[in-house]
């Protein structure tokens, strides 16, 4: 672990950032077959990291942010496959 600290202080990346990173990484693989399954992965996985990062006393701005915004991507994503469901005009 104190060669991947190393690395990271070098380029000047918290270890929150890393987290953030490697996950949005980690969920495009599911975006790229679909974007709702992409969201929920994301959104769940950010939510578990917010949590611990939250309990543990560390920055978790960062990861509230994303949390958010994955929630308004999924609001969207709802109300677009309402609105084709029941041809309503959005």
């Amino acid at each position: 672990m104190k060669v991947l600290d190393l690395l990271l202080a070098n380029m000047g990346i918290t270890l929150e950032q890393y987290l953030l990173l490697a996950t949005a990484l980690g969920s495009l693989m599911f975006m790229a077959k679909d974007l709702r399954l992409g969201c929920l992965i994301l959104f769940f996985m950010v939510g578990i990291e917010f949590l611990v990062l939250y309990a543990s006393g560390r920055n978790y701005h960062y990861h509230l942010l994303v949390l958010l915004l994955c929630v308004v991507l999924l609001t969207v994503n709802l109300l677009i496959s309402y609105s084709k469901k029941t041809n309503m005009v959005v």
